[in-house]
């Protein structure tokens, strides 16, 4: 009997940066090369090379079950319905994420549905998700400092949207630096790199 196919699993990594080439590209691409590792399929967004508007409130996605803003956001929701991993990352700026990834956020608002109690949300996402936010950031204490991004991001992708799990983590560009990076436990980069791989399953 021939083996069932089993198709690969997928990543969605997700760069809310306006530099494409700076220090949360460079703790995705941390998080890319993990997921590789474990011959999990991974796609790469840059929110600055597409047209994302705001979210109008408008709720024409909780009476159509979609959002009705003609814009790249809806080829993003095709590949978030079908990703296994939804990993996003952002610089801090002014103690919050960027414009555009805010942006981005807000619009997954459309996998929301009004349920029968009021003030409760549905998600409309398959089941069965992770999630992975990651914050680079300029103040050596910024993993204290921003934590509430950390709360906020739990909440959004793991009670409203529905995710089985998440992790958040915000690094310091400090620990990025070659001579910074050392090797002691508490250490915010070591952190986000051991987490990540036993929450993708790199042994």
């Amino acid at each position: 009997m021939p083996e069932e196919y089993v198709e690969p699993m997928k990543a969605l990594i997700i760069n809310g940066s306006a530099r494409k080439n700076g220090n949360t590209a460079a703790l995705l691409e941390r998080v890319r090369m993990k997921f590789k590792k474990v011959s999990i399929d991974v796609e790469w967004i840059n929110l600055v090379d597409l047209k994302i508007e705001d979210c109008r409130g408008c709720l024409a996605c909780k009476k159509n079950d979609r959002c009705e803003i003609d814009d790249d956001m809806q080829t993003i929701y095709e590949k978030i319905q079908e990703a296994d991993f939804i990993v996003l990352g952002s610089p801090v700026y002014m103690g919050a994420e960027t414009g555009r990834a805010k942006s981005f956020v807000d619009r997954l608002y459309a996998f929301l549905r009004f349920a029968e109690k009021k003030g409760v949300f549905e998600s409309n996402l398959k089941k069965g998700k992770k999630a992975i936010v990651v914050f680079s950031c300029g103040l050596k204490d910024g993993d204290i400092v921003y934590n509430h991004l950390n709360v906020r991001y739990f909440n959004t992708f793991v009670r409203l949207l529905g995710c089985d799990d998440m992790r958040s983590f915000i690094i310091p560009s400090f620990y990025l630096v070659e001579k910074n990076k050392g090797s002691h436990d508490s250490h915010p980069l070591k952190q986000f790199l051991d987490e990540t791989s036993r929450f993708i399953g790199v042994s």
